[in-house]
């Protein structure tokens, strides 16, 4: 098991340890059926969008625990120091077992996830992502794939 290298930037992390990262920065506090869930999430929009994990995952606003404002940005370079080993321990563990294919997708294929809250806004509201708005939604682009945990997973041509 490895640790992030704090002398390295997201996008210089090993692929592995990046997704770990981001499990742990959005889905430290989920079941370890949830924290597969963001990890397959993540590698479905890497093949769909055929970009490296670190591509994907320091778009600009696609993660919050990724953005320089949130509170967790800085703790994502010391989990350990922040959580304990144990915290860290279960994302690495989802992150390579997504990667490795040594577990089974359980989205679906989603390639997007939000907070249930988020999901459920009325249309139009600043908060929630573009890619659930309404229109998508009703046109059919933007498809529910699966509710785990805190998460509802879709996909989107995005």
């Amino acid at each position: 098991m490895k640790v992030p290298e704090q002398n390295r930037g997201l996008a210089e992390q090993d692929p592995d340890t990046l997704l770990a990262m981001v499990c742990w920065g959005e889905a430290r506090n989920q079941s370890p059926l949830g924290k597969a869930a963001v990890c397959h999430s993540i590698l479905n929009r890497c093949k769909q969008k055929q970009r490296a994990i670190w591509q994907v995952v320091t778009k600009k606003w696609q993660y919050t625990s990724l953005m320089p404002s949130d509170p967790n940005y800085p703790k994502l370079f010391k989990p350990v120091e922040h959580d304990g080993l144990g915290a860290w321990a279960a994302c690495w563990t989802a992150a390579t077992e997504a990667m490795t294919g040594l577990s089974a997708d359980p989205t679906n294929g989603a390639t997007h996830y939000c907070v249930k809250g988020l999901w459920n806004l009325p249309p139009a509201r600043p908060s929630r992502p573009k890619w659930h708005e309404a229109p998508p939604i009703a046109s059919g682009t933007t498809v529910k794939k699966a509710e785990i945990g805190d998460h509802v997973f879709a996909t989107t041509p995005w």
